[in-house]
């Protein structure tokens, strides 16, 4: 099997998408993902993401089609980043979008389309929930540097007691007592009052942590100018040498990540600088049919110094704010560094299981980029937060 369109003789071959494989591309997107998928839209949006390219300026990241009998029957697509090593920047290619047609899975098609993407990938990473897909990377050298954990703050307490239940939150290792309270909590009659609680408690939690700045403002940016991105890109500079291992998260590559209709991006300023950033995910406008319907925000990407604890939580205090605006019943947010772990506790978050892996198959690895505590990752990062 190789990269090659002239296949083996029983006609399969993973090729590497150009505009003469739109019409396949588009064929696998509708059949998976987007039924209103056109070549048109596709073609656009590589050639977006071939302008915002890190690695090769001007070429789309590369996708990949395992082809049966000239029909498209796996995808695995990537997303050119870079990534701060600690002392140096390095290109790295997130893989994504790993997909095979229900009938083809008990054969080797991911296998083929991974190889073939890592032919092209000197240093790769992804976030990956299915144990089948992991043991697959594992197999083609990945390291499972750990699993993110979640985070989720209630904002409308009320209404999620009424639709979720404890497995649905993945807590079902509950003590048999808490099991009972949030069963009892759960009812009808009684949900209004314990929501209106759970509330209240809350707020005091939060009131009694305190430590966000009083000076600090933030504004939801609706365009992005040359004086946004030069803040952004002076912000990276000043929390860049205090992160071990992080993606690039300067004014070009925040923008790039998150500048589109379904997130908001979020900058704090405080005394005329800015001091934060940060990008929330809209929820779904059907919510999400996993949790009883409620309507889940991502918090998907922050940017800030870990040492100002005060402006960061300036900036989750203003994530929430802009999820209740977006009608969110919860936010959710997954993080790999003790220091946003931490502030996420003072901001009233439960912590929940985690079940976003994250792996990396590094030329040079170093010893911070082997453990999971000192990446600064998000969901955002591999575009994990697509989810919800």
């Amino acid at each position: 099997m190789g990269e090659s369109e002239n296949g083996d003789a029983l006609g399969q071959a993973v090729v590497r998408v150009t505009d003469q494989h739109l019409e396949a591309l588009v064929d696998f997107i509708r059949k998976v993902w987007d039924p209103n998928a056109t070549v048109d839209n596709v073609r656009r949006a590589r050639a977006c993401t071939a302008r915002a390219n890190p690695v090769t300026p001007g070429e789309p990241p590369p996708t990949f089609l395992f082809l049966a009998a000239g029909k498209p029957v796996g995808h695995l697509s990537t997303i050119a980043d870079r990534v701060w090593a600690g002392s140096a920047e390095i290109p790295v290619h997130w893989m994504k979008g790993l997909m095979v047609l229900p009938e083809h899975r008990r054969g080797p098609v991911g296998f083929f389309l991974l190889k073939a993407a890592l032919q092209h990938s000197e240093n790769a990473m992804a976030m990956v929930v299915d144990p089948r897909a992991r043991r697959l990377f594992e197999a083609l050298g990945f390291r499972d540097v750990g699993v993110l954990p979640n985070y989720i703050r209630i904002l409308r307490p009320i209404r999620v007691l009424r639709a979720v239940n404890l497995d649905q939150l993945g807590l079902d290792g509950l003590s048999r007592p808490l099991r009972a309270a949030f069963d009892l909590a759960s009812r009808r009659f009684v949900a209004p009052i314990a929501g209106t609680t759970v509330e209240a408690a809350t707020r005091l939690w939060c009131a009694a942590a305190g430590g966000a700045s009083t000076r600090a403002r933030f504004e939801t940016l609706e365009s992005w100018g040359e004086g946004t991105r030069a803040d952004f890109d002076a912000l990276w500079q000043r929390v860049r040498p205090a992160l071990g291992a992080a993606a690039v998260r300067d004014g070009a590559r925040f923008a790039a990540r998150n500048v589109d209709s379904r997130y908001k991006i979020i900058r704090v300023e405080r005394d005329g600088r800015t001091v934060a950033g940060a990008a929330v995910r809209r929820p779904r406008e059907t919510g999400d049919a996993r949790l009883g319907g409620i309507r889940v925000a991502v918090l998907s990407d922050l940017l800030l110094l870990p040492e100002d604890r005060a402006d960061g939580l300036s900036a989750i205090r203003s994530a929430e704010t802009v999820a209740r605006e977006l009608e969110a019943d919860a936010l959710l947010c997954s993080c790999s560094h003790p220091c946003l772990q931490g502030l996420l506790k003072r901001r009233g978050y439960l912590r929940l299981p985690g079940n976003v892996h994250f792996l990396t198959r590094l030329a040079l690895p170093s010893e911070r980029m082997t453990e999971l505590s000192r990446w600064w990752l998000l969901r955002r990062d591999g575009r994990a937060d697509d989810a919800f």
